[in-house]
């Protein structure tokens, strides 16, 4: 139990100072702690919930887990905390933006309502929570559709960030968005997914703190918008399941959500000793990229202790930290210092112009995928930019029309950009 407090201690005191040095490392550093936090407390504490999913391996692995998961959280923290302090002078990109939007940008937005609307009356009856696991019987058409339906995270953020600013949108656009979000709020439903939503309403979180300064009511009113959307996606979850799921005790309700199954993968990898740098470099290397169908590391992992569970679409998900075990075993949590670490810098990277409203967008939209980050390995860095980022920016310049130079910023500017 001590191990459990001190973990919790140690992220309450250095959260605060996270989230105010780098909202994109302060989201991050959060939604680590979240996805180890309940799985460890629930494994050690109501074995029952582990059982239930096939993956408690006793107490012994719990434990070791649990200071496995601090000596990587405690050194993330620092490593990070080091390096944006220390951020130096760089060149960024100058950008000019359109005071309204632009009329091909307001055209396109039009024609991916009518697109996303008429596909998802056509593939209405299709789609369920257990869709995944049938999109390549079904056709392209569904398969297409869920493609679009996963870039709309982006491209709803970019349109909701444009009506929150000086940009004039006007009114056609504004009908056009809540149109569109409409839609894709009948998806999700429809789809029982709640990571996407979850997903969007991060962004618009992170796009409203970079709006203001941190301050205990930034922190109130953020809280109070994160019990409203667990709320939300709670009742996403009650058409996942026809009966609309079992009766749980309240603590176990609470435990056992979408982020307790993923550090499974860790407290497996820890059980078997399973220790394979080779099948990380690989997997990683491989699912950096599109289409060649490699094996996940959630799917090695879970064949350890139950076959054919896991697919490419399905199964438990993946909890980052897993990898450094996968990597380097006993000392895997140096794995998760550094490589963490350089993923999220190069994910900052994307995000240097002398624009406040661009720069607020972009570290919206990377907010977007922290969740995704945490739970998959770390091949999506990559991914994650030319699937996701890239598709919302361009999306973006459409609609307000924004041209590049090079340029330098100074470094009290770089540090005001970053600094919420």
């Amino acid at each position: 139990m001590s191990i459990i407090i001190a973990y919790i201690v140690f992220f309450l005191f250095t959260f605060p100072r996270a989230i105010s040095i780098d909202r994109m490392f302060g989201i991050y550093y959060f939604f680590l702690f979240i996805y180890s936090i309940f799985a460890l407390f629930g494994y050690l504490f109501l074995p029952g919930l582990s059982e239930s999913i096939y993956a408690y391996f006793g107490d012994d692995v719990g434990y070791e887990a649990a200071y496995f998961c601090f000596a990587s959280l405690a050194g993330f923290f620092f490593l990070n905390y080091a390096l944006l302090r220390r951020r130096k002078v760089t060149r960024v990109v100058s950008v000019s933006i359109s005071p309204s939007i632009t009329p091909i940008g307001l055209a396109t937005l039009g024609v991916l309502t009518v697109v996303f609307t008429i596909m998802l009356i056509i593939n209405f009856e299709q789609l369920s929570w257990y869709l995944s696991d049938y999109v390549g019987a079904m056709g392209a058409g569904i398969s297409i559709f869920l493609a679009l339906y996963k870039i709309s995270v982006g491209l709803l953020l970019v349109c909701y960030c444009i009506v929150r600013s000086n940009i004039n949108s006007g009114r056609v656009f504004v009908v056009l968005s809540l149109l569109y979000f409409l839609a894709f709020a009948i998806a999700s439903i429809r789809l029982g997914n709640r990571t996407d939503p979850a997903a969007f309403m991060l962004g618009v979180m992170v796009f409203e703190l970079g709006r203001r300064k941190l301050s205990f009511r930034t922190f109130f009113w953020t809280g109070a918008a994160g019990i409203v959307a667990v709320i939300a996606l709670s009742l996403i979850e009650h058409f996942r399941y026809a009966g609309g799921g079992g009766e749980r005790e309240f603590v176990a309700r609470i435990v056992q959500n979408d982020y307790y199954a993923p550090a499974h993968m860790l407290f497996a990898a820890i059980a078997y000793d399973f220790v394979r740098p080779i099948e990380v470099i690989k997997s990683n290397s491989a699912n950096a990229f599109i289409l060649l169908n490699y094996p996940y590391l959630h799917e090695t992992v879970t064949d350890l202790f139950k076959l054919n569970v896991a697919t490419r679409a399905q199964g438990y998900a993946f909890y980052i930290f897993t990898e450094g075990w996968m990597a380097l075993g006993k000392l895997g949590f140096i794995y998760n210092w550094i490589i963490p670490t350089a993923g999220l810098m190069l994910w900052r990277n994307i995000a240097r112009t002398n624009n406040p409203f661009v720069n607020n967008v972009i570290i919206s939209l990377m907010a977007c995928m922290t969740i995704n980050l945490v739970r998959s390995q770390s091949s999506y860095f990559v991914k994650y930019i030319y699937t996701f980022i890239i598709p919302a920016l361009l999306f973006l310049a459409l609609l307000i029309a924004f041209r590049f130079a090079r340029d330098t910023m100074s470094r009290s500017s770089l540090e005001s950009r970053w600094k919420g």
